[in-house]
């Protein structure tokens, strides 16, 4: 559906004449894919995108951190 709708786009801004030299995406899966394919210009992601990705992996590996921790502690405890 982004895609198609990416394809459209472009496609318009073809037919009236817009030069596009990079363009800047969040990290949809097809769209890189398209992009690496077309390689018309040069493809940027959206960096909040790319931060988000990072930090969502950050604050899972916290997580299980964390109860490695307390199952490991948990029994000094009692």
């Amino acid at each position: 559906m982004e895609l198609d709708g990416l394809k459209r786009c472009l496609a318009e801004l073809e037919e009236k004449g817009v030069t596009i030299n990079s363009l800047t995406t969040d990290r949809h899966p097809q769209v890189e894919a398209e992009m690496k394919r077309q390689q018309k210009f040069v493809h940027y992601f959206d960096t909040w995108h790319v931060v988000k990705g990072k930090y969502h992996t950050i604050a899972i590996y916290h997580y299980y951190m964390h109860v490695v921790i307390n199952v490991m502690l948990c029994p000094l405890w009692i």
